[in-house]
Order: C-alpha cells, then structure tokens, then sequence
C-alpha cells in the first residue's frame, strides 16, 4: 500500500496541474476512451469490511448495472472533462506544495464506460468526496488518477446518480454540498 502512495506522488510531481488526460485519466488514450465510450452503467458498491482493500475495487461487491441515460453520461463527461471541476490539489502547484485529503475513502458507486478497449470505472466516494478512477476489465483492474478530489462536482454527481438509483436510500439522503 505504502509503495503505491510513493509511486502516485512521484508521477503526481511530473503531472501538471490542469491535465486532465494524465491526472485524471492515466494517459491520452485512456481520456479518449472514456470520452468516446458507447455504453455506460453505473453499479452501487458496498466494502466487503474486514481486511479488504478500501482503495481497490476487489475491495467491495457490487449490485447489478443500470444503464446510465445517454443525457446523463453526457454530464458525466462533460463533468469529468472540464479541467475547472477539480481542486488540483494533489498536483503540486509552482512551489512544489501539494496536499491530500486524510480520509479513507468508502466508495459507492461505480460508473463504467465502456467503448473501444479497455473499459474505464470511475468509483465515487461521496463520504469524503473522491474517486478513483481505474482501468480494465480484470477482478484488479489498474488505477490510474493522481487527482481525487470531487469536491467542486458534489452536487451534480449526487444528482446523478439521485436519478440513477431513485429506490436506494443511501443515495437519495445524500446532500449537495454548497
């Protein structure tokens, strides 16, 4: 564990702020795939507990999919492709000064586009507002962000995925965040 935080803060430090394709997304064709993807679902996460991996997606179960509306997965890309939705604060800025959030993420819900090539899954945790975002189709698929925060996109991500699961209750009491 430790050495995946080393190795996410040393690529973080060649990683300019306002980079979505690296920052976000791991690299240019891992951007485009997610842009460019054809089918989106979204899927409710629950951790396993116990020992399991909180920052790994084999860390926690899944319900079935549900088809995310074509609308929707248009706000989603616009959300995730809009370099002023995120905090940049994982990045270090012109002095070298970074910072993280020292929360242990519990994510919730897990959207998945699907196009050509691997798919990308962003897991959202809207406890601490972060997400990760990872790549592939194995029970381990690779993380690939080094900026995290949600923060700026809470409330229109809670409203999202409001839509998406009207019949679960933990989705519909979560609160936007002014």
């Amino acid at each position: 564990m430790l050495s995946l935080l080393i190795g996410v803060g040393a690529s973080a430090a060649q990683i300019k702020r306002g980079d979505i394709a690296n920052a976000v997304f791991g690299d240019d064709a891992t951007f485009k795939a997610f842009m460019s993807a054809r089918e989106v679902t979204a899927q409710r996460l629950h951790h396993r507990g116990g020992d399991a991996d909180w920052f790994a997606l084999s860390g926690y179960t899944r319900n079935d999919a549900v088809p995310v509306p074509a609308a929707r997965a248009t706000q989603l890309r616009k959300l995730f492709g809009d370099s002023k939705s995120y905090t940049w604060s994982h990045i270090p800025d012109e002095h070298g000064v970074s910072s993280q959030k020292a929360c242990l993420p519990d994510y919730g819900v897990l959207l998945t586009f699907r196009g050509g090539g691997a798919p990308v899954r962003v897991a959202l945790c809207f406890e601490c507002d972060m997400f990760a975002v990872f790549v592939g189709d194995s029970a381990k698929p690779r993380r690939v962000n080094t900026e995290e925060d949600s923060d700026l996109i809470r409330s229109a991500l809670v409203e999202i995925v409001r839509s998406l699961f009207p019949h679960d209750a933990d989705i519909q009491a979560l609160q936007s965040k002014t």
